[in-house]
């Protein structure tokens, strides 16, 4: 699959910026989106590999926090149960990140593109993870 077709397709359902193009060790499309602008773009911000029409692999990822990892993973988890796909959630420290910080994602594996482009654009859609727990509400 080229990069216009995978730039076009996202585009029908993200507004999030996007950059398609090629990245080390990737043979294929990589696919750089900032879907949460809290993070800046010399962090990790939301990717995509792709071989042909399959994403092989797909983190959306999260701003950084040092909230506790029940109350990440809780928000996370109902923020992916949104998605027509099975996404597994996650919540770690980074080896560059601050020793209490926490890099929240949700990962997708060999979805067709244009089942990663309705996921990405339901996620877009929803607020963004703040992870507070009940009592801070």
């Amino acid at each position: 699959m080229n990069e216009e077709t995978v730039r076009r397709v996202l585009a029908e359902h993200v507004d999030s910026p996007i950059e398609v193009g090629s990245y080390r060790g990737i043979d294929g499309v990589w696919v750089k989106i900032r879907l949460d602008p809290r993070i800046e773009n010399t962090m990790r911000p939301t990717s995509l590999s792709l071989s042909g029409p399959l994403v092989d692999e797909m983190k959306v990822r999260f701003v950084a926090t040092t909230a506790e990892k029940d109350t990440v993973m809780d928000a996370l988890a109902s923020i992916e149960a949104l998605t027509p796909a099975d996404g597994e959630v996650s919540a770690e420290n980074h080896e560059l990140s601050e020793v209490d910080e926490l890099w929240p994602h949700i990962y997708y594996e060999k979805l067709p593109l244009s089942e990663a482009a309705n996921c990405l654009g339901i996620i877009e859609d929803e607020p963004l993870p703040t992870y507070e727990t009940q009592a801070e509400t």
